[in-house]
């Protein structure tokens, strides 16, 4: 996976999380992947993330 510098302000960021977060989780299991490992894996800094998707629901 590449990872992304500037990812405050891209559209695109969500959709590269979920796509990360679904290739981790695919290839790990759902238990075995945390949400610092996707956000790692994605380039994304955790503050982005929650800037992103800011209701915890969506999650």
């Amino acid at each position: 996976m590449s990872n992304i510098t500037d990812t405050s302000t891209t559209p695109d960021t969500k959709a590269h999380l979920l796509a990360t977060g679904y290739q981790l989780i695919a290839k790990k299991g759902f238990t075995a992947v945390g949400l610092k490992q996707i956000l790692d894996t994605a380039g994304v800094p955790k503050g982005s993330f929650i800037i992103i998707l800011p209701q915890r629901s969506l999650w």
